[in-house]
């Protein structure tokens, strides 16, 4: 598996986790604050995943060279 499949894997199952958390909490009655929050820490992890992947799918992005810059 590639670096581009493992990232696109980690970014299904964090999504797919989190609209499950979301979705779940839905029925427990909870008040409209709480599920603000909630939103507000869907959102933040999403933002942060875009960042993740714009920084593995960028094409400067290669470990390897990075490594064989670093003993030069």
């Amino acid at each position: 598996m590639g670096k581009y499949e493992m990232v696109a894997l980690v970014i299904l199952i964090i999504t797919i986790g989190a609209v499950y958390i979301a979705t779940r909490s839905q029925g427990n009655g909870q008040t409209g604050n709480t599920m603000k929050k909630q939103d507000q820490r869907i959102s933040d992890i999403e933002e942060r995943l875009k960042v993740v992947e714009s920084i593995v799918t960028s094409d400067g992005y290669d470990l390897k060279q990075k490594f064989k810059n670093l003993d030069n």
